[in-house]
């Protein structure tokens, strides 16, 4: 049986390689240049930002629709550009957590039908 903290280690590496997936595909740029890029010893910080890396505005804003709705995480434009990578990360691992959007009941359920004669009354 695997530790909690092993399974933790494992959930923050996979939720990384998806990031870096992302934002491969975001701007067009190699992953293992990315990851180098994150491990270079020639930033300030011990873990670049993406704008260090060079993601401009508008990238960053398409990464964020990207991982709005294959994440299922709602980080801001400016913590996806200003957070060190390695925060970053955990931001989006934080913001899945959070249940984001409205919880509709099945269609025909009694719950709907209420919903939509509720809304029909109103018209």
């Amino acid at each position: 049986m695997k530790r909690p903290r092993e399974l933790a280690a494992q959930y923050h590496a996979s939720l990384r390689a998806n990031v870096l997936q992302l934002v491969e595909e975001v701007t067009g740029r190699d992953m293992e240049a990315l990851k180098i890029n994150l491990n270079s010893p020639l930033h300030s910080q011990p873990s670049p930002t993406l704008l260090d890396l060079g993601v401009t505005s508008a990238q960053a804003a398409l990464l964020r629709a990207c991982i709005f709705k294959q994440l299922m995480a709602d980080v801001n434009t400016f913590d996806l550009l200003k957070t060190p990578f390695s925060e970053m990360v955990l931001l989006v691992g934080a913001a899945q957590s959070k249940q984001v959007g409205a919880v509709l009941p099945p269609l025909g359920s009694a719950q709907a039908q209420d919903v939509a004669s509720l809304v029909s009354a109103d018209s």
